[in-house]
């Protein structure tokens, strides 16, 4: 169904006015008409009426058609206008179009109204038609500008007609920089001939490409991109332009290469985790076994320096399990609040005797305290890590710069370590001028046994530990270096609220290794079962033994009556050692329990850290320690070993 056309006309002649109508209504068969000769009757009707088409007398009593069209488009811009007149010569003509009429009739050729109205009406359809194209092409242009993705028009020809504002923040250039210039403004130089040629031959054929490279920023740095490239054509088939939309996933692979990398290190862990409880059990063995043998020979025997000997090898093994459990998070942790900033400065002078006079140690700590909640000793061992491995790194001298720093809390850590808890952080950065790494070795440098230092220059734990003592604390590390640029090492803990707490005064004093209680030893490991019956023999206690938690249960209720100590591995098959001591004191079996194990497994420990009353001794150990630890839990209160 057509609408009715609303047709205004200005004109004091109701018979011209007649003729107007006359002749609109033979294109226009569906319209309603209303004259007016006033400015105020024009601008009542202009509101009320909405006239879809404006026809006026150029001259009239009262009013004046350039009056009306200004009118008019002030208030109804998009109204086709039509002058109609009794005479005009050709400067009136141009003055009427130039004012903004969209056409003009001389009365005495009034049949050429209809014509005119139509060609009117058909550039109203066009100007609508321009103005939705206009729309569209500005909600494309804002979309375009405002998009976090970089837009880059050229023409055939590779020069550059167009950048967005994404354009500017990614590459550093700006849109005056970049236009009239060609992408190859970015170039990195990390793709060869044969990649270009083979991106230039599918957009010139007309077909899209997408892929990956890599660019460089204006300030010389590197970004990675994926890019799609399409080719637009004319209505001719053509090609006039190309566009490219990319994207930088710098960032993006940054966190895929950490996220690889810590499972890598997390599988990494959990093999030396489990090589060094092996190692552990045969190391107690070794050295228990060595210090009978020592304790049974006489002061001037060799055979007795031979044991020492083995003691002192045996050391040295246990310290470098120690490390690989400290890689692997499986050691147990005595963590409190202290101040990076006193760990750092007492360990100043030491750290310069070790670094030597060719190192200059530098410190640069923070002005407020760094209140962290770690393992003192494990602190000292991060520091002493990082500090000789900066000297290492400058073997011709140089300076390692150790700086500490309070940090708000802050998204700029946690958007790199997600894994950081929210919250004040504490930073320590230690900072060498020494020879740098490569990608390839930065990539790997946490590793275990992974070392770039000749033959018995290192064991290629020391970084590793490093990794394993931030992790288990709660932190994050991260390692920047260039080739011949030196390397800072930026250590991340959360940040402790408490104040630091006093150190324990005094040791406390020896006690008797020796009794006569009743105690019940529970090991899965043969040699391990037999060398601890040897010895709880030997200092004086009565011993029962069981290679696994049911057959201790069943020990137990065959005894009748509750033992004095349960000692019990913590990893054993079936029942752990955590089990059977929960069981074993339901049913008031044992009175007081002993924790044993070569590293951690969550049974006992909660991220590193004893559970609270848990009495606990750590493989491998020597007999004097063992004979110590269960004197220690036998004369201690009820609650220390209760599970």
């Amino acid at each position: 169904m057509n609408q009715t056309t609303h047709v205004l006309i200005v004109e004091d002649l109701p018979t011209d006015a007649e003729l107007t109508e006359h002749e609109a209504r033979k294109v226009l068969p569906d319209c309603k008409f209303l004259r007016v000769e006033t400015r105020e009757d024009f601008l009542a009707a202009l509101a009320s009426f909405r006239p879809d088409l404006i026809i006026s007398d150029y001259k009239l009593p009262q009013f004046d058609g350039l009056s009306a069209l200004k009118l008019a488009l002030e208030h109804a811009p998009e109204t086709p206008f039509i002058i109609v007149t009794g005479s005009m010569n050709e400067d009136t003509a141009v003055e009427c179009m130039k004012a903004g009429a969209w056409d003009y009739v001389i009365k005495e050729h009034i049949k050429r109204l209809g014509p005119a109205i139509m060609r009117a009406r058909e550039q109203q359809r066009l100007r609508a038609r321009q103005r939705v194209d206009e729309l569209e092409r500005e909600r494309l242009m804002t979309a375009i500008e405002q998009v976090g993705e970089t837009i880059i028009i050229t023409d055939p020809a590779s020069v550059i007609q167009y950048v967005n504002p994404a354009f500017e923040k990614v590459t550093l250039y700006t849109r005056a920089e970049a236009l009239g210039a060609k992408p190859s403004l970015c170039k990195s130089g990390r793709q060869d001939q044969a990649f270009y040629r083979e991106l230039w031959g599918s957009i010139s054929s007309g077909k899209a490409w997408e892929g990956r490279m890599v660019n460089k920023r204006k300030d010389g740095t590197l970004y990675t991109e994926e890019a799609a490239i399409s080719p637009v054509r004319d209505a001719a088939g053509k090609i006039t332009n190309y566009v490219a939309v990319k994207k930088d996933i710098t960032a993006q692979l940054q966190l895929e290469d950490q996220l690889q990398q810590a499972h890598k290190m997390e599988a990494v862990g959990l093999l030396a985790g489990g090589v060094a409880h092996d190692f552990n059990n045969i190391l107690t063995a070794i050295i228990s076994y060595a210090d009978l043998l020592h304790n049974g020979l006489p002061a001037d025997s060799a055979q007795r320096a031979d044991a020492r000997e083995i003691l002192t090898a045996a050391g040295r093994a246990a310290a470098l399990t120690r490390q690989l459990l400290a890689f692997s998070r499986r050691q147990i942790l005595a963590p409190r609040v202290l101040d990076l900033n006193k760990i750092a400065a007492d360990m100043t002078s030491m750290l310069r005797r070790l670094l030597g006079e060719n190192v200059e140690l530098k410190t640069n700590l923070a002005p407020q305290p760094c209140l962290v909640k770690v393992d003192p000793g494990q602190l000292e061992q991060v520091l002493l890590n990082l500090a000789v491995n900066a000297r290492d790194a400058m073997p011709k001298g140089g300076a390692i710069t150790l700086e500490t720093a309070a940090l708000p809390a802050t998204e700029d850590p946690l958007a790199a370590h997600p894994g950081l808890p929210r919250g004040p952080l504490v930073r320590l950065r230690v900072s060498d001028t020494g020879t740098g790494m490569t990608k390839e070795v930065r990539k790997r440098v946490f590793e275990p046994f992974f070392t770039t230092k000749g033959k018995d220059q290192g064991t290629g734990l020391g970084l590793a530990t490093v990794f394993g003592i931030v992790k288990q604390s709660g932190g994050e590390i991260e390692v920047s270096s260039e080739p011949g640029a030196g390397t800072v090492f930026t250590v991340y803990l959360p940040g402790a609220e408490a104040e630091p707490q006093p150190e324990q005064s005094g040791p406390k004093p020896a006690a008797a290794a020796k009794g006569t209680e009743t105690i019940l030893l529970v090991e899965d490991d043969e040699t391990l079962r037999r060398l601890g019956e040897r010895i709880l023999k030997e200092s004086g206690y009565k011993v029962l033994t069981a290679c696994n938690g049911a057959s201790a249960l069943a020990e137990l209720e065959h005894l009748g009556k509750p033992v004095d100590l349960l000692v019990t591995d913590v990893v054993m098959p079936g029942i752990t050692g955590r089990e059977l001591a929960l069981e074993a004191a339901r049913r008031k079996l044992a009175q007081k329990t002993l924790y044993m194990s070569g590293y951690t497994d969550g049974a006992i420990v909660n991220h590193g850290v004893l559970e609270p009353g848990l009495a606990f001794i750590y493989k491998p150990f020597s007999v004097e320690a063992f004979a110590a630890k269960l004197r220690e839990v036998l004369n201690g209160p009820a609650s220390q070993a209760k599970p």
